[in-house]
């Protein structure tokens, strides 16, 4: 969900949008609905827009537009597997110079590297590579699990979401100011909290990155647009009640996993039955950290507030944290399984990690 500065024509963006999606080399697939009837309010015009996504049927993205007396907004759908974070904030800022400056800037632009080929390369310098031993080698046995039971996993509608807003970047400690730095912080917090409730100092994370680290291999991965995540865990001892402490053993277990995490994926995510791990190398939660969801002031795009409730895909944990920066606020989201994760153990987590960072 975007908005448009003022005097923007529709027609416009539209065609600087499908102009972009060329430049990516995506042109199947999407459709755009056009402006959205009036009186129809935003999250309608979102329900509608993200109703066309269809993976099945091939259509991965469609846009809409919106104009009332609140403004002007774009509404971009993407099928979850095939965009990522860092893909929608490269389209907000490659939109908003076309805006400013037309569709002629983007003759200065480097050729991109398309996804599929960006694909076949990791297939081929990338997809074989498991590094087991290093895996199994983690603390698994140590950790225990959200639930004793087996649960169904549930139906996306069947997930709740709490939020906090967990105050102002630059009054956090100075040795957690950097992206990196806030994200090990909050994920501090989590993992102090979580093994308060559990009562067991071993946790274990699915934390998830983006692969742009890895080794290009001729492939510039910034100018991919597609879907890049990689998905590895985090096993470690919870030693200290000192979350700077518990950032450095986060920091620690990142830089062992450096090089290597897409390798995790590949063993244990690579099948259809893999999808959703069970067992000792599952991890009841997950930890993403978004940085910053906006773009600078004064932009002819901006990022819409509602953005921040839309930008997940559907769960593939029973607890997942999320964590974004915006408007110089750290804010958390947490979406949970209401059957293995109950109001009452979710407002005690929610009270350790507000305790935690306060």
């Amino acid at each position: 969900m975007l908005d448009i500065a003022a005097g923007q024509e529709p027609q416009r963006v539209s065609q600087a949008l499908r102009a972009i999606f060329r430049h990516h080399f995506i042109e199947a697939g999407v459709q755009d609905q056009g402006l959205q009837p009036a009186g129809t309010d935003l999250q309608q015009a979102v329900q509608r827009t993200c109703a066309a996504i269809s993976l099945s049927q091939g259509q991965l993205f469609c846009f809409s537009q919106q104009q009332d007396a609140a403004g002007h907004h774009l509404i971009i759908a993407g099928h979850q597997f095939q965009v990522d974070r860092y893909s929608w904030m490269l389209l907000v800022s490659e939109l908003d110079e076309c805006l400013g400056q037309g569709l002629e800037c983007m003759q200065s632009w480097p050729r991109p590297t398309a996804f599929e080929e960006w694909q076949q390369s990791y297939q081929r310098e990338h997809a074989a590579a498991t590094h087991e031993a290093f895996w199994e080698a983690l603390p698994w046995g140590r950790c225990v699990q959200l639930t004793g039971q087996r649960p169904e996993f549930p139906r996306r509608e069947a997930f709740r979401r709490a939020e906090l807003c967990l105050g102002l970047v630059r009054d956090l400690p100075q040795w957690a100011q950097g992206v990196a730095e806030t994200s090990q912080l909050l994920l501090a917090a989590i993992l102090r909290a979580m093994s308060q409730s559990d009562d067991n100092p071993f946790q274990k994370v699915h934390l998830l990155d983006h692969g742009r680290a890895l080794d290009k291999s001729g492939a510039e991965l910034n100018s991919v647009f597609g879907w890049l995540t990689v998905i590895y865990p985090l096993v470690l001892q919870v030693a200290s009640l000192e979350l700077e402490q518990i950032a450095r053993e986060i920091k620690v277990g990142q830089q062992a996993s450096q090089g290597i995490a897409h390798s995790f994926g590949n063993r244990y995510f690579a099948t259809p039955e893999a999808e959703r791990l069970k067992g000792l190398f599952d991890c009841g939660y997950s930890y993403n950290f978004l940085g910053a969801v906006e773009n600078p002031p004064g932009a002819r795009v901006g990022v819409h507030p509602l953005s921040l409730q839309l930008m997940q895909g559907s769960p593939s944990h029973h607890l997942e944290f999320t964590g974004y920066l915006a408007a110089g606020q750290l804010l958390l989201k947490i979406d949970y399984d209401p059957q293995v994760f109950g109001e009452e153990r979710l407002e005690s987590l929610l009270t350790g990690i507000t305790a935690a960072l306060s």
